[in-house]
């Protein structure tokens, strides 16, 4: 996975990942943050999220993506965002 900077612009349908969510950019548009600097920020459909379950079989904690029932749509700022 890798990280983007204030002036990365992602094309719509880049898979990301924000926090313990996944999902595909929708839009992306020029702001000013509080400073008046530039910055993208990157409207996000978010369909999967991670759930992490202790497998009692192995003793061992285990992650899983599990669908979201109705996806949710967020507009997120660049330091959260990861592409994978």
């Amino acid at each position: 996975m890798q990280g983007i900077d204030t002036s990365t612009l992602l094309p719509e349908g880049t898979k990301v990942q924000v926090k313990n969510k996944r999902g595909v950019v929708h839009k992306a548009v020029w702001a000013k943050d509080q400073f008046r600097q530039p910055i993208c920020l990157h409207t996000i459909e978010f369909k999967t999220v991670s759930k992490r379950e202790f497998d009692v079989t192995t003793g061992k904690m285990i992650t899983a993506w599990v669908p979201l029932e109705k996806p949710i749509v967020e507009e997120v700022n660049y330091s959260f965002i990861y592409t994978y």
